[in-house]
Order: structure tokens, then sequence, then C-alpha cells
């Protein structure tokens, strides 16, 4: 991964979405996962040093960008999947593709210019690693959002991938220990229910 801090949100995703380790959270994301997307976003804040969110800062964002995502992101992103199963004209899939990924790009525009905070230049890595544990856990009980344990793995594989692999037991013993302390529970896929589907 390059130095953190010339690692653009875009770029960031380019590389995540190269690596067969990472695609899974990347295909969530294509597909319109708000929460994937959010994720990413502070994986990338955290590697290049942020610092801690508060809570206006997190509504801040998710204010900032969240109708954009809903109205015309996840639209598009479906819209593009249906065209692609469909049979009906060969560009018009293409099109509509061109149009998401502009839309998309827009998205990753509008949450970066929504966080002006400086980098923190002294963060080492287990703060920034801290920072972003911090960051997840106040974003997923400020909005009262369940995390379920395919995304626990996928948070772990990307957070291994952004900081290396030397890091990976770090990762995973402040990751359990922010979602013990934060009270946030870890569901399994046979603890779905029909609203979260």
């Amino acid at each position: 991964m390059k130095t953190p801090h010339s690692t653009s949100l875009q770029l960031f995703i380019q590389t995540l979405s190269t690596n067969k380790h990472t695609s899974s959270i990347i295909q969530r994301m294509k597909k319109g996962d708000f929460k994937a997307l959010f994720i990413t976003f502070l994986t990338w804040l955290s590697i290049n040093h942020r610092g801690r969110l508060q809570k206006h800062d997190i509504n801040k964002v998710i204010q900032s960008c969240e109708s954009w995502h809903h109205g015309v992101v996840s639209v598009l992103s479906k819209l593009t999947r249906t065209l692609n199963l469909s049979t009906l004209d060969q560009e018009l899939p293409q099109e509509t593709r061109k149009i998401y990924e502009f839309a998309f790009n827009a998205e990753l525009q509008i949450l970066t210019q929504s966080q002006s905070m400086q980098c923190l230049t002294t963060r080492s890595t287990k703060q920034n690693i801290n920072d972003f544990c911090y960051n997840l856990t106040k974003y997923l009980k400020t909005n009262h959002i369940q995390l379920h344990n395919q995304e626990r793995h996928d948070i772990l594989i990307l957070l291994t991938h952004s900081f290396g692999y030397d890091y990976h037991i770090l990762i995973e013993q402040q990751l359990n220990a922010s979602l013990s302390k934060a009270k946030i529970n870890i569901t399994s896929a046979e603890q779905l229910t029909l609203a979260d589907l």
C-alpha cells in the first residue's frame, strides 16, 4: 500500500477492489451498501492519521452524502445490475455503468470534502487502529446499526490489508475489545430478520 498521506479515497478503493481478499467489502459497497462504504471511509481516515471522530462529525459526514447515496448511487447500482441481466440493448448497461461510476466518484468526493480534519502526523499505527475502532463503534452506536459476523470478518481483512499483516493480531484484539466495550452484538446470518434484508 502507498504511503497513507498520498492516498486519495478513490485510489484507496481502487487498490482494495483489485485485491482478492478485500473484494468482498468492495462488492457490497458497489451494490449500494452504505455501511460498507462508510466502514471503508473510516479505514481511509485512520490510515491517513485523521484521529477520532465525534458524534457530530459522524452525523455531518452521513448527512452530507446519505441522501445522494440512497437517491442516486444505490438506485444506479441496482439499475446497472438489472440491465446487465437483461438482453435488451448491449450498450445500455455500459452507459448506465458509466453514469453509476460518475455518481459513485461524486459520492467519494462528498465524503472526502465533508471531513476537513487535519492529519495528526504523530499518530502511531497502534493509535490509528484504535482510532478506527473508536470511530466504528461510535458510528454503529450513534446510528443503531447492527454488525454481522461476515462484516466483522471483512473489517478484519480490510484493516489487515491497510495496516499490514504484522498488525493482524493487534487489529483483532482492538476490534473485539472496542465492540465489546460498546456492547455491540455481532449477529450471524441465521439471526437476520426480514428488516435486515
